[in-house]
């Protein structure tokens, strides 16, 4: 056994600096001093065993006699056989002794080594949230159902009205979602992996949305008002509306998270619902009454929506504060206004709603859940694959990404002449679908 052992035990050991770990360090000595590194700092020898024939790692010890001896001599916090290149014991049992614990060694140093790493890279700038995921997102699921049941109750009693949709629309549009994206804008932190994570989503979001507007217009011949409909709520999922409230209610003891998530919201759905989302309204609405291209491009420029999308990057970029007694004054404010945007959007999703006619909409229904519930999960999850994001990034990307139609597609509808029952229609049924697609995307996220 020796010859094979010894030039094993000198390969070993000539891969762990001596300098690196202390005997006490590894073996918990008595009289050994423990503490953990600080991040970035390589380990160094921090104490020595006050026995004086104890050694420190790489010195000469003295050869102990053979047998039973020896092995009475070897205790669980002995450190005189940490086997140094310019010693090694003598007799079999204290080889193999010694190269069990160099090996042990070699691995604790080289473990606590790469965990150094995966602290210190910038690839890892947060913890890996493992969590169960399906309960809270379930659970999620369910408050946006009883927000919209709330809707049709009020409804029912004669409180709120079909009437009341296109002023709650106006005012989502023109106060409370623009308050909220100014808001998130100007004081999120705009690092580059949330800019691919989101760009993952809006590659989804784009080939979705051409696909849906070609067989929307060519395969069920749809006029421009169920045309604008049928492409929004086809395109357009709940992220930017519903993506906050699902990740606090999922992350809630994650903050770190959220605002991740908030980002990656904003500039996925969030900014294209804003701006292509918007246009495409306006284009199919102003198409009845001949509107010439130019007006609609100038109407899209100076929506309140998009504005506020400028403005709040405008004041990011320029580094202007979000700190002290008037900008906390003001983005508290705009964030309590912003926060009644998941119950306005509902409102508005039970006031247009009527009850579900499968007739003749079947095939409509299941090309819009098929496009927002699997086909844009699927396709953004493997965009943020191939661009090697971390695991934590591409959760949560999948995550907004399996969120059903966003009930701006009723608002924009309502707010531009869109056909407001079809788009209700097809919103409600997404969300009804979700409430199984939802958590199985939750349990393929983990």
């Amino acid at each position: 056994m020796r010859p094979v052992a010894l030039p094993l035990i000198r390969s070993v050991t000539t891969l762990v600096p001596h300098s690196a770990i202390s005997s006490a360090e590894i073996c918990r000595a008595p009289g050994s001093v423990h503490r953990n590194p600080a991040p970035g700092s390589w380990w160094k020898p921090r104490a020595t065993v006050p026995n004086s024939s104890y050694p420190v790692a790489g010195k000469r010890v003295r050869p102990l006699k053979s047998g039973a001896a020896t092995a009475a001599a070897i205790g669980p916090n002995d450190t005189r056989f940490i086997a140094g290149p310019r010693h090694l014991p003598a007799s079999r049992f204290e080889a193999v002794y010694a190269a069990s614990f160099t090996l042990r060694q070699a691995m604790h140093y080289f473990a606590l080594k790469l965990g150094e790493l995966r602290h210190n890279s910038a690839y890892f700038p947060s913890k890996c949230v493992q969590m169960d995921l399906f309960k809270p997102v379930s659970s999620f699921v369910g408050i946006f159902i009883m927000m919209i049941g709330a809707t049709l109750w009020l409804r029912r009693q004669k409180i709120l009205t079909t009437a009341h949709t296109p002023i709650i629309s106006k005012m989502i549009m023109d106060l409370v979602y623009p308050a909220l994206i100014f808001s998130m804008i100007a004081q999120c932190d705009l690092h580059w992996r949330y800019i691919l994570s989101a760009f993952s989503i809006n590659v989804a979001l784009l080939t979705v949305g051409i696909f849906m507007g070609f067989i929307g217009k060519y395969l069920f011949r749809f006029d421009n008002a169920s045309l604008m409909a049928f492409i929004l709520a086809g395109t357009f999922s709940g992220t930017s509306l519903l993506g906050t409230a699902l990740l606090k209610v999922v992350y809630q003891d994650h903050p770190e998270v959220i605002s991740m998530g908030i980002v990656i919201a904003q500039f996925s759905h969030g900014l294209l619902v804003n701006t292509v989302g918007v246009f495409i309204g306006i284009h199919y609405g102003s198409q009845e009454q001949s509107t010439p291209l130019s007006h609609q491009i100038k109407v899209f420029l100076l929506s309140k929506p998009v504005l506020a999308l400028a403005a709040g990057l405008a004041w990011n970029l320029l580094q202007l504060p979000t700190t002290g007694y008037l900008p906390v004054t003001l983005f508290s404010g705009l964030t309590m206004i912003g926060s009644a945007l998941p119950f306005l959007s509902a409102m508005a999703t039970g006031l247009a709603f009527e009850p579900l006619r499968i007739k003749g909409m079947a095939a409509a229904m299941l090309a819009i859940a098929f496009a927002q519930l699997l086909a844009e999960p699927m396709i953004s999850n493997k965009v943020a694959n191939l661009l090697e994001l971390p695991l934590l990034d591409r959760q949560v990307g999948l995550l907004l990404s399996a969120l059903p139609a966003s009930p701006l597609a009723v608002v924009i509808c309502s707010r531009y002449g869109g056909n407001v029952h079809l788009a209700s229609t097809l919103v409600l049924f997404t969300c009804l679908v979700s409430i199984v697609s939802l958590p199985v995307a939750a349990i393929f996220a983990q």
